[in-house]
């Protein structure tokens, strides 16, 4: 076990690529537009997952900036044969030591939805390791939800709600509320498939009523329903005097 709340088959993969798009498409952008762009800048994805987010921006830069996705897991990883040459994937965890030769490279490094990978709710390994591969002036773009700001209508939304929480900015564009309630709640049931067997001993319902709810919440989406968090982005700049430890 690596500590992903998630699975990673197929299924899971193409919600993480839709989960990319619907982002851009609330934000407006997959690279901030305050990063100021290098010819010959490097770029990092920690937990890039399908590596979407990389192959997406990769299309709006120079061919010269070298784009670096990093994840616990290789099992998503587009195949290798398929790559632009500026493109290249490896395995890391970002909660352990980084190695020595990543430390100071990147001039931007990206981090997105970790909110549920985070080891007891501090992010201070997290952010130390993006501080080391930072370079003195990089920027580290890092998206996430706000749990505290959470959008619920529909009385299956609000049981796996309750579910949820018994397991455990800005406003969303109203034209995309219901198609982030269905990747939500996509990954809602593969987070609770991901842990039957493993369920810290708490009861939870059999899975086959945990996907009845999730139907149930997926039919009431197009009639209104919702059940998603509120996106959010924080871009931080390392100052020019701190180097990486």
């Amino acid at each position: 076990m690596d500590g992903y709340l998630l699975d990673r088959r197929l299924s899971e993969s193409v919600r993480l690529d839709a989960q990319h798009l619907l982002w851009k498409l609330q934000t407006g952008y997959a690279l901030h537009p305050d990063i100021p762009i290098k010819d010959d800048m490097k770029i990092a994805d920690i937990g890039t997952g399908t590596g979407v987010w990389l192959l997406d921006i990769e299309n709006d830069l120079p061919k010269t900036v070298n784009l670096d996705g990093f994840d616990i897991s290789d099992s998503q990883f587009p195949p290798a044969h398929t790559l632009p040459a500026n493109v290249h994937f490896g395995v890391l965890d970002a909660l352990e030591d980084i190695p020595s030769k990543l430390a100071g490279r990147y001039d931007v490094v990206h981090l997105r939805m970790w909110c549920c990978v985070i080891k007891g709710n501090d992010p201070t390994q997290l952010i130390e390791a993006a501080y080391k591969l930072l370079k003195p002036g990089g920027y580290l773009q890092w998206e996430d939800v706000h749990g505290g700001r959470q959008v619920v209508h529909g009385e299956a939304a609000t049981k796996l709600n309750r579910l949820i929480l018994h397991y455990q900015t800005d406003m969303l564009k109203e034209s995309l509320v219901s198609m982030y309630s269905t990747t939500a709640l996509l990954g809602i049931l593969g987070a609770f498939n991901a842990t039957q067997g493993n369920n810290h001993g708490i009861s939870l319902p059999a899975m086959g009523e945990i996907e009845k709810l999730v139907a149930s919440a997926l039919g009431e989406v197009k009639n209104g329903g919702a059940l998603h968090w509120i996106p959010m982005v924080v871009l931080a700049k390392k100052g020019w005097g701190c180097a990486s430890r």
